[in-house]
């Protein structure tokens, strides 16, 4: 909200009346106002009601700020009233995207003489801030405005007409460049603009409510008549509009106050509105809560050596960042989607480089507790001589901080996130809380099982959670938590049949509605209660990777409730395997919240996995947004293969199953 309505658009106390009355309007809808101003040089996003009440005494006292006046008057340590201009670009660089005022300036009648254009418009021409208004004052030249706008690029939409307000009467006669019916309809077109990166603003005209508006007549002889007499008057610039408007107020007998009263109010019910729908549309985020850590990995040259035991063998040893929790961060902060992660470090020189390297590729760490007298976590890992872990030390005491203040850090973190990520290193009694937490703010949940001991003690914790992501270790253990010991499977039993047969026992006794099972070299299965079925048409792909070999993968839905995902190529050398499953994690979680059914982001995440094992680092560096947008194609040879069949996958489909548009 602007602060030039309360100082200059209204006298007081009717002034500050109505900016408590706009801001309670707001709030009705659940949605937080923030009256923008100056304060002695302080520019304030938000004010208390002493400080609206210091505008509205000081009225036409206070200097009118625009993009030019801003540097002046914080300098001076003055007191400013921000014009539309200046009030969308400290909303911009606040962040809010949402702007409610009266009307936007334009070009004055007589412009092609005095040259008087309103800097209202340029800046709407270069700030992306959505500016729900009343149209433009009808003591504008409204035919040039609307010229200018369209020059600068700035979507003008009539919100439920299609024409353009003028202010206090619902309609100029001049057609909008564009329309929308509802709240929501707007908040899509905004949120399609912004997502483009479109630097303009858009203009979200809302006529004034019928019921108040003035009779245009008789407003627009007023304007007339006022327009007559500031041409007898030696008033310039920022001085025109204050005059015209208190003039038209006398000539129609206070009509115009009441009708500019109303179309505020109206405009803040539709602000709100929009900001509603537009966070609702963008609430896209993740909060991930999990470890953190130095990796320290040590691998043999020998690709045929099988670890050490009593003795030492040459290899290399780098250290990584690494933590569950972390490591899916960065796969989906890689991906471009927003993630803040809630994990704890020491107070020590490992805990800010881990700060610091986590949020330059874009993870919010404002979540994360630094225990000054604490060790920051560390994972010391050796590997075989194919880059499997045979066996780790982790040191891990500092994530008892979690367990202290997720209580209090996840509610702000869940109000702003689509989807809560959690791996197991927490205590269970936290993951419990956490998961209560996501249900009442209506975030589905999601759960890293990180190992089989963690895995086995988290169990208690897991009931109706949206998603459990264990490999088939994990998934054997929980299974025997939830159901005791299971005969142990045939000598023939694939790693597929065994996620099918574990999982399905899982998912009826722990009651959670989806399994994303990680087979390892063999692929990945994602298993579904019966009360939410996936639908995966069955298919082979390739998926190609810049630099690195593409992954082939054969999706084959066995059920309803089943989809199969078959490494075609299984990566014989991979560099590493131990960020593999935490970038399955992330990579199908930043594919989800891109709007991906599961079914498919499960592909994207194999991808990220399959970028892994190329990497000396638990993520790979070659991740990317463009990740996301590649497109599947299918594999010829093993379609062909398909149709002659193959033994336990599927044989008896014709190669033209394996064809079906992507979705």
């Amino acid at each position: 909200l602007e602060s030039t309505i309360i100082s200059h658009g209204m006298p007081y106390p009717q002034n500050v009346k109505t900016a408590r009355e706009v801001e309670d309007v707001i709030r009705s809808h659940g949605v937080t106002p923030a009256t923008i101003g100056i304060l002695e040089g302080v520019v304030c996003i938000g004010m208390t009601p002493e400080e609206l009440e210091t505008f509205g005494r000081l009225g036409p006292k206070c200097h009118k700020v625009s993009r030019r006046d801003l540097a002046f008057v914080l300098a001076a340590r003055a007191n400013g009233a921000t014009t539309v201009a200046g009030t969308m670009l400290l909303a911009h660089l606040a962040g809010i995207r949402v702007f409610v005022t009266g009307g936007i300036g334009g070009v004055h009648r007589g412009a092609e003489e005095s040259w008087d254009v309103s800097a209202d418009l340029t800046e709407l021409g270069k700030t992306p801030v959505a500016v729900v208004c009343a149209g433009a004052k009808s003591i504008l030249d409204i035919p040039k405005t609307l010229e200018y706008l369209e020059t600068q690029g700035v979507p003008v939409v009539g919100f439920g007409t299609e024409y353009f307000p003028a202010f206090f009467t619902p309609s100029s006669g001049l057609k909008a460049s564009c329309s929308v019916a509802s709240s929501a309809d707007a908040a899509r077109l905004c949120s399609e603009h912004f997502r483009l990166g479109l630097s303009t603003g858009v203009v979200l005209a809302n006529p004034i409510p019928a019921d108040f508006a003035a009779e245009a007549e008789k407003v627009e002889a007023a304007t007339l008549q006022a327009v007559q007499e500031l041409s007898t008057k030696k008033l310039e610039g920022r001085e025109v509009t204050p005059f015209l408007l208190a003039r038209i107020e006398q000539l129609t007998k206070g009509e115009s106050l009441k009708a500019n009263i109303a179309l505020v109010k109206n405009n803040a019910r539709v602000g709100a509105e929009v900001a509603a729908e537009l966070y609702r549309l963008e609430r896209t985020g993740a909060v991930v809560v999990g470890g953190m850590a130095i990796d320290i990995i040590s691998k043999p040259d020998d690709p045929g050596c099988l670890g050490a035991t009593a003795t030492s063998v040459i290899g290399v040893t780098r250290k990584t960042y690494g933590g569950v929790g972390r490591n899916i961060s960065e796969c989906m902060a890689r991906l471009g989607a927003r993630v803040q992660l809630i994990s704890a470090v020491g107070g020590d020189s490992l805990g800010d480089e881990l700060l610091e390297a986590s949020s330059s590729i874009g993870i919010d760490v404002s979540g994360v507790t630094q225990v000054a007298d604490a060790r920051t976590g560390t994972f010391s890992g050796l590997l075989d001589g194919r880059g499997d872990l045979v066996g780790a030390v982790v040191d891990m005491g500092v994530y008892s901080a979690i367990n202290d203040n997720a209580g209090s850090t996840l509610p702000p973190a869940l109000r702003s996130s689509s989807l809560l990520i959690l791996d197991a290193n927490m205590d269970p009694s936290v993951i419990s809380q956490a998961l209560k937490q996501g249900e009442a703010a209506a975030v589905p949940s999601w759960f890293e099982t990180v190992s089989v001991p963690k895995a086995q003690r988290s169990v208690g914790a897991l009931q109706g959670i949206e998603l459990v992501k264990p490999n088939l270790a994990e998934l054997k253990a929980i299974c025997e938590v939830v159901a005791g010991p299971q005969p142990p499977p045939g000598s023939k039993a694939s790693p597929f049949d065994e996620a099918r047969r574990y999982g399905g026992v899982t998912l009826e006794k722990l009651g959670v509605k989806r399994l994303l099972v990680s087979c390892g070299r063999h692929g990945a299965v994602l298993l579904a209660a019966s009360s939410c079925p996936v639908s995966a048409q069955s298919r082979t792909v390739t998926l190609p990777l810049e630099g690195l070999p593409p992954l082939q993968l054969a999706v084959h839905q066995q059920s309803a409730h089943c989809v199969e995902y078959q490494l075609l190529a299984p990566v014989d050398s991979p560099v590493s395997t131990t960020g593999a499953g935490d970038c399955l994690m992330g990579g199908t979680a930043a594919a989800y919240l891109k709007g991906m059914p599961i079914e498919t982001a499960v592909v994207y995440g194999m991808l990220c996995a399959h970028a892994a094992l190329f990497a000396d680092t638990a993520v790979s560096p070659m991740l990317s947004p463009a990740v996301l947008r590649v497109k599947p194609s299918p594999v010829a040879k093993f379609e062909r293969r398909c149709a002659a069949g193959v033994a336990g996958f599927g044989g008896q489909r014709a190669a033209a199953g394996f064809r079906t548009q992507w979705p």
